[in-house]
């Protein structure tokens, strides 16, 4: 079960890294026109930036619903098996 708690985290960690650098960059797009080549570069640099302190922040917290979750299954969906005698 572990990997697949792992898994999940990487994949809700790619996903989440993904749409915070899109969304940051939209953002950055639709507030600031760039006049020169710094400036578009500029632009960009802050994108990634902005992007992955978000991607960190919203990382941490997905983790920590997935372990939550995770133990939540355990708790109630997860039926053990007690050997017969």
């Amino acid at each position: 079960m572990s990997q697949i708690i792992g898994i999940a985290k990487t994949v809700a960690s790619v996903l989440v890294g993904a749409g915070t650098y899109r969304i940051s960059k939209a953002i950055i797009d639709n507030n600031v026109e760039p006049d020169t080549t710094f400036q578009k570069v500029s632009n960009n640099a802050s994108s990634v930036v902005i992007g992955t302190m978000a991607a960190n922040a919203t990382t941490s917290w997905t983790d920590q619903k997935i372990d939550e979750f995770a133990q939540w299954w355990r708790e109630n969906v997860v039926i053990t098996k007690t050997p017969t005698q």
